[in-house]
Protein backbone atom coordinates (compact mmCIF):
# COMPACT_ATOMS: atom_id res chain seq x y z
CA UNK A 1 0.00 0.00 0.00
CA UNK A 2 0.95 3.28 -0.65
CA UNK A 3 -0.13 7.31 0.21
CA UNK A 4 -2.84 7.71 -1.37
CA UNK A 5 -3.83 11.16 0.13
CA UNK A 6 -5.14 12.67 -3.60
CA UNK A 7 -8.44 10.22 -3.79
CA UNK A 8 -9.78 11.96 -0.38
CA UNK A 9 -11.22 15.05 0.06
CA UNK A 10 -10.25 17.71 2.36
CA UNK A 11 -7.51 17.72 4.73
CA UNK A 12 -8.88 16.07 7.56
CA UNK A 13 -8.18 12.85 6.62
CA UNK A 14 -5.30 10.85 5.50
CA UNK A 15 -5.10 7.56 2.81
CA UNK A 16 -2.94 4.59 2.21
CA UNK A 17 -4.31 2.66 -0.74
CA UNK A 18 -3.52 -0.71 -2.82
CA UNK A 19 -5.60 0.73 -5.90
CA UNK A 20 -8.69 -0.90 -7.07
CA UNK A 21 -8.40 -3.46 -3.99
CA UNK A 22 -7.89 -1.93 -0.56
CA UNK A 23 -8.44 2.20 0.80
CA UNK A 24 -7.73 2.60 4.63
CA UNK A 25 -8.63 6.05 5.25
CA UNK A 26 -7.72 7.69 8.90
CA UNK A 27 -10.20 10.30 9.69
CA UNK A 28 -9.42 12.82 11.90
CA UNK A 29 -12.59 13.67 14.62
CA UNK A 30 -16.07 15.74 12.55
CA UNK A 31 -14.43 15.31 9.04
CA UNK A 32 -17.11 14.51 6.27
CA UNK A 33 -14.86 12.85 3.58
CA UNK A 34 -15.21 11.48 0.16
CA UNK A 35 -12.88 8.75 -1.04
CA UNK A 36 -12.49 8.36 -5.10
CA UNK A 37 -13.03 4.76 -6.08
CA UNK A 38 -13.12 2.75 -8.65
CA UNK A 39 -16.22 0.85 -10.55
CA UNK A 40 -16.69 -2.02 -8.99
CA UNK A 41 -18.23 -3.04 -5.02
CA UNK A 42 -16.62 -2.33 -2.20
CA UNK A 43 -17.49 -3.58 1.53
CA UNK A 44 -17.01 -0.93 4.33
CA UNK A 45 -15.89 -1.28 8.07
CA UNK A 46 -14.91 1.42 10.63
CA UNK A 47 -12.27 0.71 13.38
CA UNK A 48 -12.07 2.31 16.43
CA UNK A 49 -8.58 3.61 16.93
CA UNK A 50 -8.91 4.79 20.34
CA UNK A 51 -9.91 1.33 21.46
CA UNK A 52 -9.49 -1.33 19.20
CA UNK A 53 -10.95 -4.49 18.94
CA UNK A 54 -12.96 -5.75 15.67
CA UNK A 55 -14.02 -4.29 12.67
CA UNK A 56 -17.37 -2.99 12.58
CA UNK A 57 -19.46 -3.44 9.12
CA UNK A 58 -20.61 -0.97 7.74
CA UNK A 59 -22.88 -0.59 4.75
CA UNK A 60 -21.65 -1.80 0.76
CA UNK A 61 -20.41 1.17 -1.59
CA UNK A 62 -20.27 0.80 -5.29
CA UNK A 63 -17.92 2.70 -7.41
CA UNK A 64 -16.58 4.04 -9.93
CA UNK A 65 -17.04 8.18 -8.11
CA UNK A 66 -16.69 9.63 -5.38
CA UNK A 67 -18.23 8.22 -2.15
CA UNK A 68 -19.30 9.86 1.02
CA UNK A 69 -17.24 7.57 4.12
CA UNK A 70 -20.41 8.51 6.56
CA UNK A 71 -20.41 8.83 9.75
CA UNK A 72 -18.71 6.17 12.33
CA UNK A 73 -21.17 4.13 14.62
CA UNK A 74 -20.57 6.06 17.47
CA UNK A 75 -18.18 9.30 18.82
CA UNK A 76 -18.09 10.60 15.49
CA UNK A 77 -16.00 13.53 17.07
CA UNK A 78 -13.47 11.20 17.48
CA UNK A 79 -10.49 9.40 15.01
CA UNK A 80 -11.46 6.71 13.07
CA UNK A 81 -9.99 3.89 10.46
CA UNK A 82 -12.41 2.99 7.82
CA UNK A 83 -11.52 0.22 5.64
CA UNK A 84 -12.74 -0.19 2.08
CA UNK A 85 -12.12 -3.30 0.51
CA UNK A 86 -12.96 -4.86 -3.24
CA UNK A 87 -15.39 -7.51 -2.93
CA UNK A 88 -14.10 -10.87 -3.91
Amino acid sequence: MDTADKLVSGTNAWCFAKPGEVYAVYLFGDSETKLQIPKGDFTKHWYDTRNGGALIPAEPVTGPGEIALGTPPHDPDKDWVVLVRRKK
